[in-house]
């Protein structure tokens, strides 16, 4: 596949060429499903991106069997500068929030990663969701949260904190309304539940008294006397052995 090549190895003019002939070539895959625009991604071929999305926008929409798109393979493989131009040129916020077959975002790849400039750049645009939940239930601060502490972490957690994000068990978690994740369904959808419909507990009942049963009490009692009487029986015979 000649524009599979041209991608791969960068040759932007052969690539700009192709295009010009057939710019349906860039929605072809080749036999591990990636189109040119998934494997220039990868190379951090940032100008034949730029060629491949201006021939065809909706390349950057097409999906690798696990989900993946080339803004995922970006963050996997660590080409910031070329996730930028695609972040840049595809300028949508489903795209830029898209979720791979585990539900994972391109935030939480770089989070996972720790890869902190990719998640300062990520914090800096209007369209990141920051709360996105995958499919076990973790945000990207989940996911910070559960490594071991080091310097990397400390800074991760600082950005995505003063950006808004929360522990996905927190969500909403206000006076008025209270989120509550649902991962059972394949939306991967939260489910907010309405705190104000429901009545507060009153303040108006009377305390309770807990009391022994009657019956129990008055085994006790019982058991009192019969250990007295034992003692002073005990008392009465020492007397007598000692007269």
């Amino acid at each position: 596949m000649p524009l599979h090549l041209a991608s791969v190895n960068g040759y932007v003019e052969i690539a700009r060429e192709l295009l010009q002939l057939d710019p349906l070539a860039c929605l072809v895959h080749d036999e591990d499903g990636r189109t040119p625009l998934h494997l220039a991604t990868m190379k951090g071929r940032i100008n034949i991106v730029i060629e491949l999305v201006k021939a065809r926008p909706e390349v950057a929409e097409h999906r690798l069997s696990h989900g993946q798109t080339a803004l995922h393979l970006g963050v996997r493989h660590n080409r910031l500068e070329t996730l930028k131009v695609l972040v840049e040129m595809v300028g949508d916020g489903d795209l830029v929030n898209a979720q791979d077959d585990e539900g994972n975002t391109i935030l939480h790849l770089a989070a996972s990663n720790k890869q902190i400039e990719t998640v300062k750049y990520l914090l800096q645009r209007s369209e990141v969701d920051v709360n996105t939940v995958n499919r076990n239930g973790f945000s990207a601060l989940d996911i910070v949260e559960h490594f071991p502490k080091d310097f990397k972490v400390i800074e991760l957690r600082e950005l995505l904190v003063d950006a808004g994000a929360l522990r996905a068990i927190r969500f909403d978690a206000s006076t008025t309304h209270q989120a509550v994740v649902d991962n059972t369904n394949e939306e991967n959808s939260t489910v907010v539940v309405d705190l104000t419909s429901v009545a507060p507990p009153s303040t108006n009942t009377p305390p309770v008294n807990a009391f022994p049963p009657e019956s129990f009490s008055g085994d006790i009692r019982k058991r009192k006397e019969d250990k007295h009487e034992e003692w002073i029986e005990k008392k009465c015979h020492s007397l007598m052995v000692m007269l």
